[in-house]
């Protein structure tokens, strides 16, 4: 009879697991926004070791759904910017004889599971990105016998950004502006600092990019 009872008892606990899987499934689906969001996104960079005390990057990504407390996103970031050394001078006159132009560009992949407090609408956030692409750098020396190219230099790397935000809707429920401190560790350096010429008075340097900046973005929910 214990046995009958056993067998019997089977069926009904894998009904219950699997009834109880499901309602927990759709609870969760159902707090899914499906709908995906694609923004395009600018930063400004303080450093400096470059023109204006800056460099910059212009930012394509993608939103793919918000759950809970998180909306995993990924997308694609070029990095830029560049410096105007200057060299050797004319003892006499003051002005310059020599000068180095340098310019790293950047592609650079990006993905993060970015988490949020309050409202969906109007919400506070914090984004760790993980990031990995390839830097390029090349430079340009100016004397008065003409200019020199220097070959380009390519380097790989990866690193980890930190942002810290709002994000707020702005119009027709489609619309979003995001504002953010972010701390980033992209590193130029490597390509940088291969672009020399010793000869006139350019060695190697050791520039390191890692700073803080400001970050915007324009969102389109679809």
């Amino acid at each position: 009879m214990s046995s009958y009872k056993c067998r019997e008892l089977v069926p009904v606990s894998r009904i219950f697991i699997i009834g109880f899987s499901v309602l927990i499934f759709s609870d969760c689906y159902s707090q899914i926004d499906k709908s995906t969001e694609a923004y395009v996104g600018l930063g400004y960079y303080r450093h400096t070791g470059f023109d204006n005390n800056a460099y910059y990057h212009a930012r394509l990504g993608l939103e793919i759904f918000s759950f809970k407390f998180i909306s995993p996103e990924i997308d694609f970031t070029y990095y830029f910017g560049g410096n105007d050394r200057i060299g050797e001078r004319n003892l006499q006159t003051g002005l310059p004889i020599s000068r180095l132009l340098k310019n790293f560009r950047g592609g650079i992949w990006g993905i993060s599971p970015k988490i949020y407090i309050c409202d969906i609408d109007s919400r506070l956030v914090f984004i760790p990105k993980y990031h990995f692409g390839s830097v390029s750098a090349d430079g340009l020396v100016i004397t008065p016998n003409g200019r020199d190219d220097i070959t380009e230099t390519k380097s790989r790397i990866a690193f980890w950004s930190f942002s810290v935000g709002f994000e707020n809707l702005i119009d027709n429920d489609r619309l979003t502006l995001g504002i953010y401190l972010t701390y980033t560790g992209f590193d130029a350096g490597e390509s940088l600092n291969d672009i020399s010429s010793p000869d006139f008075g350019f060695p190697n340097s050791e520039t390191e990019t890692s700073t803080i900046g400001l970050t915007a973005r324009i969102g389109y929910r679809m």
